[in-house]
């Protein structure tokens, strides 16, 4: 596309032009690029790549914002809800005003800008932003590359995702002129620093119910202007109902002070704090909780150990004490980094204004250094409650090991007088077997000599006669069979005893092999 130029652009403001013309480029459409272009690229393919879940549709924007007026008296407040409202908010210029001005922007940055990035009060859902918003709005700002990594961590999800991700990343261009970065008519001269970092929260939302939150910051203040931008992410609402309250009518004076750049800064300083403070808060009340919670559940390990307990939760308790550890660390390394970041910015010959804010400096490093104890504090006593929950587990496991090793025993001796009774049944049947076997030959002969076979005594009805012969041919029958059933019977019991023995010594040796 072709423009009529009607007044010369500066340099800057000629590459500016382009960077915005290549806005859906982001991040590799920057002026100023401290990283090669593959890393660029990689970063925008992950944008790409994540937009579906991580951003919303163009019906469903919703960005908040917060612009300092020109006369420095209060904040205009609104909701940008499309791509046409970010580019009038903004003051880019489309269409017939852009051909005629061959500039993309018609007014200067606002000495203060606070935009919220949300979702629908739920880090889990799509923030409220489009993708060419996101990039319309972070070329516009010049934003660095590295605040893509911070939003990844939010989107659509089943879980918590990457909530063990915490980074602060600065860049400072105080004392590194670019040329290319000065464009006095937005207000910008070159000379600024920006920085992005994560910090994470939790938060009651009833009784019991405790929720993790993260938000991601990205700030940039010119150190000549005194301009500042404030980008905040997070899918609750936290953050912005703080600054609104910061802003409103109960502000501090010092807080929203912007007539000079050591004033900008001052302000900057109270905006960096009142994050802090929300990163420390209930903190020491969620450890209290889950101290309750760990006593609940193991108390009765100790006292009644009749009771069944839910190994589960004992354990689910240790994993949130655990997680606890990390994002206090996580928060405590931030602080600190944050704490390092000004230091430097404190001893920076090229930054003049800091001379003036001395004090203020000092006072907004102190004010880090408590808050960066108290948590490691916090994090010693969650480290003790970990300790804790780990010996009552370990006291709750044994505890089921001796209820389970209890039930066994039980159960051991009932089976015991089971198999006593049917020993004892079994004796008794070897009782019965043994003496039908004694009896069954002379039954079986009495039977066959009680047939027509054989006949020793008369017909003649109401007669009977003993008969030796008959007596004698009986015994001599039923003698041998009554002791050859005996003899067969006990041969059979001894070659299945004779067996057994075998088998249990081939088990007794298969034992010594496998042990040596």
């Amino acid at each position: 596309m072709n423009y009529l130029f009607q007044q010369p652009l500066t340099m800057s403001e000629a590459e500016f032009n382009r960077s915005c013309l290549k806005f859906e480029d982001y991040p590799r459409n920057l002026i100023y690029r401290p990283s090669s272009d593959t890393t660029l690229k990689s970063f925008a393919d992950r944008l790409r790549d994540a937009s579906p879940e991580l951003l919303c549709e163009e019906d469903k924007a919703l960005v908040p914002y917060c612009d300092l007026r020109s006369d420095l008296t209060c904040f205009d407040k609104g909701q940008i809800l499309d791509d046409a409202k970010l580019q009038q908010r903004l003051g880019l210029q489309t269409g017939a005003a852009l051909s005629m001005t061959g500039t993309f922007f018609s007014k200067p940055d606002p000495r203060c800008r606070f935009v919220f990035i949300t979702a629908n009060s739920d880090s889990r859902s799509t923030l409220k932003i489009t993708r060419k918003m996101l990039n319309r709005l972070l070329t516009y700002h010049q934003v660095m590359p590295n605040f893509l990594d911070f939003l990844s961590v939010f989107g659509v999800q089943e879980k918590p995702r990457d909530i063990r991700f915490s980074s602060f990343r600065g860049q400072d261009l105080t004392s590194k002129f670019s040329r290319a970065l000065a464009i006095w008519s937005l207000g910008r001269s070159g000379k600024h620093y920006q920085m992005c970092y994560n910090l994470k929260s939790v938060n009651l939302i009833q009784p019991g119910t405790w929720s993790i939150r993260q938000a991601a910051i990205h700030h940039q203040f010119d150190s000549k202007s005194g301009n500042s931008l404030w980008i905040f992410a997070q899918g609750h609402w936290d953050i912005k109902d703080r600054i609104s309250v910061m802003l409103g009518s109960k502000k501090r004076p010092e807080d929203c002070d912007f007539s000079s750049v050591a004033n900008c800064l001052r302000s900057s300083l109270a905006v960096h704090l009142l994050m802090c403070e929300w990163s420390m808060e209930n903190w020491r009340q969620y450890l209290q909780h889950l101290e309750d919670n760990v006593e609940k559940e193991t108390d009765s390990a100790l006292y009644e150990p009749k009771k069944l307990f839910d190994l589960l939760q004992v354990q689910r308790s240790e994993e949130k004490a655990n997680n606890v550890i990390m994002m206090l660390e996580a928060n405590t390394e931030v602080l600190q980094s944050l704490e390092a970041f000004y230091k430097r910015l404190d001893k920076n010959e090229d930054f003049s204004t800091v001379e003036e804010v001395k004090f203020d400096l000092a006072s907004f490093q102190a004010r880090l250094h408590d808050m960066i104890s108290d948590s490691k504090l916090q994090i010693t006593r969650a480290r003790l409650l970990v300790q804790i929950t780990s010996n009552r587990k370990a006291l709750v496991q044994q505890h089921l090991r001796t209820r389970a090793t209890d039930r066994m025993e039980k159960l051991s001796v009932s089976m015991y007088n089971f198999t006593t009774m049917a020993q004892r049944d079994t004796t008794a049947m070897y009782v019965i077997a043994f003496i039908t076997l004694i009896y069954l030959p002379a039954t079986f002969v009495s039977t066959f000599f009680s047939t027509d076979v054989i006949k020793y005594q008369g017909q003649v009805e109401g007669s009977g006669v003993f008969s030796n012969t008959a007596m004698a041919r009986w015994i001599q029958v039923t003698l041998p069979l009554t002791a050859l059933t005996g003899l067969l019977m006990g041969t059979g019991i001894w070659i299945a005893d004779r067996k057994r023995r075998k088998e249990m010594q081939k088990l007794k040796d298969e034992d010594i092999t496998t042990s040596v």
